[in-house]
Formats: C-alpha cells, sequence, structure tokens
C-alpha cells in the first residue's frame, strides 16, 4: 500500500491524494481517494478511507491467512500509510515554510 499527502493549511490537497492498492500492479482506490480530498487529516479520516480503499479488494485465503485476516491486514497498512504520508506532509510544509 502507497500513499501519498500533500498538505495545504492543514488541509489534504487535490493536487496529490492518490491511494493504490498494490496487488501485483496497482489499483487506484477512488472512493478512499474522494473521502480524503479537501478534508482536515485525522485519525477518524485515515480508518475511513482505509476501509473504504480495501473493502473490495479481492482476496484468497491459503495456508499461511484466511481472506478475513488479509482484508483486516490490508485495512491497518492502509491506514498507516496514510498517517505516515500526512505526518510526512506535515514535516515538508514546516521545513518549507
Amino acid at each position: 500500500m502507497q500513499a501519498t499527502a500533500i498538505l495545504r493549511n492543514a488541509r489534504i490537497s487535490a493536487q496529490k491524494v492518490r491511494l493504490v492498492a498494490d496487488q501485483v500492479r496497482g489499483l487506484p482506490v477512488e472512493k478512499a481517494e474522494q473521502l480524503l480530498l479537501g478534508q482536515k487529516p485525522t485519525e477518524g479520516l485515515f480508518r475511513e478511507a482505509a476501509r473504504a480503499a480495501t473493502q473490495d479488494l479481492a482476496q484468497d485465503s491459503d495456508i499461511h491467512a484466511s481472506a478475513d485476516y488479509r482484508r483486516q491486514v490490508s485495512e491497518v497498512l492502509a491506514r498507516r500509510a496514510l498517517e505516515e504520508a500526512a505526518r510526512r506532509a506535515l514535516q515538508l510544509e514546516k521545513a518549507t515554510s
């Protein structure tokens, strides 16, 4: 999971919001992107966007993990990626202000 965030006045900018679910190839997750646009970055927003990003991901069960477990882990990883992207964007904004 990869996330990029650009903050403008503590809001997520439409210019650079992009969330991609990477399963062999990048799959854009527009529902999550739309939730993020123009919003203040919050833990609740990131949880909601992560849920939207991962709800339609096709997951398979195998001897290593069930499909439900993989879905849950995908959601956690998406949320963490969004939080880290926002943290980095804030650091860059402070450094260039």
